[in-house]
């Protein structure tokens, strides 16, 4: 044994050493430098499909029958009595994903014309509703089976009635009412009631 080897040895007979040190079971080969290669993949082989004149033709007219039979659904004009349901269905189907108060959708108005349907919505609802013209415009196409359909939202213009902002005196309520109840007056009279103050 050589002198440094025994050296070795004798320091680690004094450390107690509490994990094992690693052995090299086997030196390392070293291999060429070779290029990697992906796996050749071999084609499959494709089907073939025997296509004919005739076949293209049925396919024709088959696809030729449903056209006609959706063209033939007669077209629906909107009306408040049939918009009324359609409208609650698609609320229904609509908020069933977004929480939206289906009360201020529900007091949307609707102007008809033959080919257009202008909603006029709520200012709460109209960026949404305006959002999802396309849904509606979709959705009323299909129910009205009128592909020249056009769905327009505008917002609801809420005015003040004109009302006289004069505060009126107790007299003057009581007038009011008299007129239209003239048995206030009676009962005031015999009462032996006064208003002014």
């Amino acid at each position: 044994m050589p002198a440094e080897l025994k050296n070795v040895t004798a320091i680690l007979e004094d450390v107690k050493v509490t994990t094992p040190l690693p052995t090299i079971v086997e030196e390392p080969k070293i291999t060429q430098n070779l290029p990697l290669q992906a796996p050749v993949e071999i084609p499959k082989p494709r089907e073939t499909h025997n296509v004919s004149l005739s076949g293209l033709s049925s396919l024709k007219n088959t696809i030729k029958e449903q056209l006609a039979h959706q063209v033939s659904k007669e077209k629906i004009q909107p009306t408040q009595e049939n918009i009324k349901p359609l409208w609650q269905e698609l609320v229904d189907i609509m908020f069933a994903k977004k929480v939206i108060s289906k009360n201020m959708l529900f007091e949307s108005e609707f102007i008809f014309t033959e080919n257009h349907i202008e909603v006029l919505a709520n200012l709460s609802v109209y960026d949404y509703l305006t959002a999802e013209r396309l849904t509606l415009l979709d959705w009323f196409k299909r129910k009205y089976h009128n592909e020249a359909m056009n769905v327009i939202i505008t917002e609801k213009v809420i005015t003040e009635k004109d009302t006289d902002n004069t505060v009126l005196s107790t007299r003057e309520i009581f007038e009011l009412m008299a007129e239209r109840n003239p048995s206030l007056r009676l009962l005031k009279d015999k009462l032996m009631l006064d208003f002014e103050m």
